[in-house]
């Protein structure tokens, strides 16, 4: 909490001594007690698991069952219990002295410290142990932390950050949440998480991001809010996708404008016109920016579906609105190109009720027949049917 937020109920000269307590505390005490057990334990138990014998041990106890149980643990034989006695299958979970522990441990604070090497190194060292003990829980934090360090670590080798080994792992942790561990939320948390890490790498790494996005509304782990949330981050991910070359080879735009749209379709369902709007406006410009934008005009059935869209924000919206629907409608979505010789979406022989609408929008649009003598009902309409040209 920001001890300036609290100023009127504290004197100038509290909120001095309480920062400058808070930042001697942090830096005099907390960080070196944490870098100091870093180094004990990484002497302790990271450097010992690293070598031939810790190697040998590993195996040891993936294959023929004994291994570096603690001395003060003892040895759990219960159930679907682990190989090498420090895990209780009971409980589901390590007691605080054995090595897994305290590896897993010295893991959370080195990436407290910001050292992402040290803690992707740690973290896939006792994910090993964790899924030979069958330690489900620990297996899947353990591979969601390998790809938050793997990400957040901007010095780390390409081999190792490779977006598909990432991907990996991320399959691997969420696997583990929703089958072993029945547990959609934290497999939501290493989603989003694994999302917004992927997506400020750009290029295929935005695109794998777009794709765990969408796995997301797949395996239904959101509501309905969520669900448009996630649809704007698809449309945002496929967005920061680079081309390759100078012309933009390999570029999504165009499905950043699909799932742009779909947002706004949503956020009308959910009464939010206002965002919709915004994420029409958004579709548009993604459109705009194609090359090929007018060979969107062929589709008949997109075409008449931006229409009506844009028509039922315009209702929902009102007057307060009136004058930007009223651009969007004659303007964004009757031409979806930003040349001078482009035409309109609808054409000069094709009325605006083309396709039936949908359940969701033909009571909205009953009620704006009914009030067709109103400044937004007829008056739209005849601006567009005078822009696109007289019906048949």
């Amino acid at each position: 909490m920001d001890v300036g937020s609290r100023r009127p109920c504290l004197f100038d000269s509290d909120v001095t001594a309480i920062r400058a307590f808070v930042r001697e505390l942090v830096a005099q005490s907390v960080v070196p007690h944490m870098e100091n057990r870093i180094a004990v334990w990484n002497e302790q138990f990271a450097s010992r698991r690293r070598g031939i014998s810790g190697r040998f041990m590993s195996l040891s106890k993936k294959w023929t069952g004994f291994g570096s149980a603690s001395r003060n643990s003892p040895i759990i034989s219960g159930p679907g219990g682990g190989v090498s006695g420090n895990y209780d299958s009971l409980q589901e979970m390590y007691r605080f002295d054995t090595p897994e522990a305290m590896l897993r441990k010295l893991a959370d604070y080195a990436f407290m410290l910001r050292d992402y090497k040290l803690a992707a190194s740690i973290f896939e060292l006792v994910r090993t142990d964790y899924g030979n003990d069958r330690a489900w829980k620990y297996l899947a934090g353990a591979n969601e932390m390998c790809v938050a360090s793997g990400l957040l670590n901007p010095l780390a080798s390409a081999a190792k950050t490779k977006p598909d080994n990432l991907d990996l792992m991320l399959e691997t942790a969420t696997s583990t949440y929703l089958a072993r561990c029945k547990d959609p939320m934290n497999a939501l948390r290493s989603i989003v998480l694994g999302i917004e890490l992927l997506k400020v790498r750009g290029r295929a790494a935005a695109e794998i991001a777009a794709k765990w996005a969408i796995r997301t509304l797949e395996l239904d782990l959101v509501g309905s809010i969520g669900q448009v949330l996630i649809a704007e981050r698809i449309a945002s991910c496929f967005a920061s996708r680079i081309g390759a070359d100078a012309g933009g080879w390999g570029h999504r735009k165009r499905k950043a404008a699909f799932w742009s749209v779909m947002a706004a379709d949503e956020w009308l369902k959910l009464g939010k016109a206002e965002f919709s709007a915004e994420r029409l406006d958004d579709a548009d410009t993604f459109y705009g920016s194609l090359e090929t934008a007018e060979s969107t005009k062929s589709f008949d059935e997109m075409t008449s579906f931006l229409e009506q869209l844009a028509l039922a924000v315009h209702v929902k919206l009102g007057q307060g609105h009136s004058r930007r629907i009223s651009g969007l409608l004659e303007t964004n979505f009757e031409q979806l190109d930003f040349r001078s010789n482009r035409r309109s979406l609808l054409g000069p022989n094709k009325p605006l009720e083309v396709a039936p609408l949908s359940p969701t929008r033909l009571a909205k649009m009953d009620q704006f027949h009914r009030h067709d003598d109103d400044e937004f009902g007829t008056a739209s309409l005849s601006r567009v049917r005078t822009r696109n040209g007289p019906g048949p």
